[in-house]
């Protein structure tokens, strides 16, 4: 299989998430998931060119974004474009505040049961 088809089926895979159907039931641009990122924390985005087995530049993307001060919460997604990247990362990142949010609750709730 070549680049353009492996990222086809990666792209393919993760519109099929729960979080990204049900942000973007109409379909998505890049933009839409950098500035959902943005919304959530502080996003850093990386290009990096590696060679390819024929010999031309391929282009490598990352996404990592700052969930807390600090670099405490960082997630990253990686992918073979910048629409991939960003996606894995928004996926990534709603899990953990999802985890976060969670922990959270069940602190409270026995906190409510010790009182």
């Amino acid at each position: 299989m070549d680049g353009r088809a492996d990222a086809d089926r990666e792209l393919d895979a993760l519109l099929g998430e729960r979080v990204v159907r049900r942000r973007w039931p109409a379909g998505l641009t890049t933009d839409d998931v950098l500035e959902e990122l943005c919304d959530l924390g502080r996003l850093h985005v990386r290009v990096e060119e590696t060679p390819s087995a024929k010999g031309r530049p391929v282009a490598r993307y990352t996404c990592a974004i700052e969930l807390r001060e600090g670099g405490v919460g960082l997630v990253v997604g990686r992918g073979r474009t910048l629409t991939i990247a960003a996606l894995r990362c928004l996926v990534d990142a709603e899990a953990e505040l999802d985890e976060e949010v969670r922990r959270g609750l069940a602190a409270l709730g026995d906190l409510l049961d010790t009182a």
